[in-house]
Formats: structure tokens, sequence, C-alpha cells
């Protein structure tokens, strides 16, 4: 795993070198023990980038595009330490379409039965 992975993972894709530059930035943070005191090897640091990226890109479902922000920025601030959001209004747990990319397996998979005992 590279930074450019971590940076192709972010919701919102601009000032690619600015990014790249904070989330090497942030590694090495993450290494030095920022999150919680305990150093980490740089292979465990990308990890927990990619983890806190994909948890953050699946909060943004939903969000106009101008409300995300740039990622030099998301990763500079350290929001990636931040306690993960719920997606707005939590559509999942009303069974809500929410984008091609913004639903689980499993909720397509239930989309598809609630509009199957609809048409029945």
């Amino acid at each position: 795993m590279t930074p450019l992975d971590i940076y192709k993972a972010y919701p919102r894709q601009i000032a690619r070198l600015d990014a790249l530059k904070a989330i090497e930035k942030a590694v090495v943070r993450l290494m030095g023990g920022e999150r919680d005191g305990t150093t980490l090897t740089r292979s465990y640091a990308l990890a927990t980038l990619m983890k806190a990226v994909a948890e953050y890109a699946r909060s943004t479902c939903g969000k106009e595009r101008e409300f995300i922000p740039y990622p030099a920025t998301w990763f500079n601030r350290g929001q990636y330490l931040d306690e993960p959001e719920i997606p707005a209004a939590t559509e999942a747990s009303l069974g809500m379409y929410r984008g091609p990319d913004c639903n689980t397996p499993e909720e397509w998979e239930q989309i598809r039965q609630k509009v199957n005992r609809r048409t029945n």
C-alpha cells in the first residue's frame, strides 16, 4: 500500500501533490505515536490511514462535493483520528437509495427485496 493508494481512496481527488505530501506527513506522525502514543511501522500506519479514509468516504455518501474537504486539508488537520461520521439521515436504516457507490451489497439486497414486494 502506498500514499497514492490512499489518495485514490479519498472521496475527493484534487490537489494531488499537496495531498500526497500531507499523507506522507500523516504517516510519519502515526509512526511517531500520534494516535495513542504507540509507535507504528510504516505499513501499519498506511493501513491505519486507509481504514480511516474508507470510513470517511462511506460517511460522505450523499454529501455535496463542495462540503468534502480537500484531501491535503483532511490529512493535515489529522481528521483521520476523528470518530467516523454516521452517513446523513442514516438512509441505510431506512432502506433508502443513497447512490451506486454508497450502498453495501447487503443494503442493495434489502432494496431489491422491498422493490420486489411492492411490484408483486
